[in-house]
């Protein structure tokens, strides 16, 4: 039985805004019977999009979706209290520092281009 071998690959891309993008990548090798070429491709690139695919919805719930939710509480209440600060974990707390840094960077050009 003469064997010949296949690869399959996908990529999906998420802009992150400021030209930043998150890639999600996969390729999968796989050896068949010759002549199964066509069908085994089929359901190997489907296995590899369902790998990728699930992988960029756990991104856009696990990180997109946080980060969203920081910059909102940060419009709605701008400087926290000493306790809710105290209370953050470092992760939040570099999220908050960069966020508000952000923030600043784009009323000072708002703020420049209105004179």
């Amino acid at each position: 039985m003469e064997k010949s071998e296949i690869i399959a690959s996908f990529s999906y891309k998420i802009s992150l805004g400021n030209y930043e993008m998150a890639e999600f990548y996969a390729c999968q090798k796989k050896e068949v019977v010759k002549g199964e070429e066509e069908t085994e491709y089929k359901k190997l690139y489907d296995f590899v999009k369902k790998q990728v695919l699930k992988e960029a919805i756990r991104f856009r719930t696990q990180v997109q979706q946080p980060i969203a939710m920081a910059e909102a509480s940060i419009v709605e209440n701008p400087m926290p209290s000493v306790e809710e600060w105290e209370a953050m974990s470092p992760e939040e707390k570099w999220l908050r520092l960069e966020l508000n840094r952000a923030k600043k960077r784009v009323d000072y050009h708002q703020n420049k281009q209105k004179q």
